[in-house]
């Protein structure tokens, strides 16, 4: 791992593999920079990939006082300030999300590819009002257990029926270990709007899974719509976990995005 040090003094971890140019990958709710494992490993031979451990997650610190996201976009410029020349993000979900942000923040951005951001639009994804108060309420009691699984019914909108399979997925209990992080994923959903979004010129790629939910799917084209130079493209048979389901593939729609934007 290598760290750099955001504005607030906290470090902030990633993991650098690969040769060419420089992509800094950004994952969402539950994942760390080891989740890009599979991906960064196919990246490898094309990009230098910077997989970035969000602050709360692996080997990254936090800090006190509450979640901001401007905080959040102040760590993945310290990352962008090491690097020190225009970078493609890869952002997943949440991490897509963030990836916006920092694009609007004037930071040296040349491209981005943003699997399923769960932008916050009517009939989009989300929870209902008071999740993130929920949440806080449920780790404050020490039930990670309780959290995670409110947010991924409520937040992530997995049916009840289906969370035994993903209670036994490799997905759980990494998940449980940075459930702490869960309100920071939820707060940035509630703040994370379309505001600017039709001013942002950087060619964007956007994935949207093709066994993906309706409200998923709204939220994904209407970002499509409004972004000036974006391209969507749909992930055959995938949902909201390429990333470990099909690295594969995840891969080669980055290595192949924006030649034609």
């Amino acid at each position: 791992m290598d760290f750099v040090t955001s504005a607030d003094g906290t470090r902030i971890a990633f993991e650098i593999s690969g040769t060419g140019p420089p992509a800094v990958l950004l994952g969402g709710a539950g994942y760390g920079a080891r989740a890009w494992a599979a991906v960064a490993g196919l990246l490898a031979p094309a990009r230098t990939v910077y997989a970035v451990d969000r602050r709360g997650r692996g080997a990254s610190g936090d800090a006190h006082g509450g979640y901001e996201a401007a905080r959040e976009v102040a760590d993945v410029q310290a990352v962008l300030a090491l690097i020190d020349e225009p970078v493609e993000l890869l952002g997943h979900s949440s991490g897509g999300l963030l990836a916006l942000r920092v694009a609007l923040s004037g930071a040296p951005v040349r491209a981005m590819t943003l699997y399923e951001p769960p932008i916050r639009v009517p009939g989009g994804p989300g929870g209902p009002p008071g999740t993130t108060e929920r949440l806080i309420e449920l780790l404050a009691a020490g039930d990670r257990e309780a959290a995670l699984t409110l947010f991924m019914v409520a937040a992530v909108g997995v049916e009840e029926r289906l969370l035994g399979a993903v209670r036994r997925s490799a997905f759980w209990p990494n998940a449980i270990t940075m459930a702490h992080t869960l309100p920071y994923d939820t707060r940035l959903n509630e703040e994370s709007g379309l505001a600017g979004l039709a001013g942002l010129d950087v060619p964007t790629l956007l994935l949207l899974g093709g066994r993906s939910g309706e409200r998923m799917r709204t939220g994904v084209e209407t970002l499509a719509g409004t972004l000036p130079r974006c391209e969507l493209e749909i992930l055959p048979d995938q949902g909201h976990n390429a990333l470990r389901e099909a690295p594969d593939l995840l891969a080669e729609r980055v290595l192949a995005a924006h030649h034609s934007i």
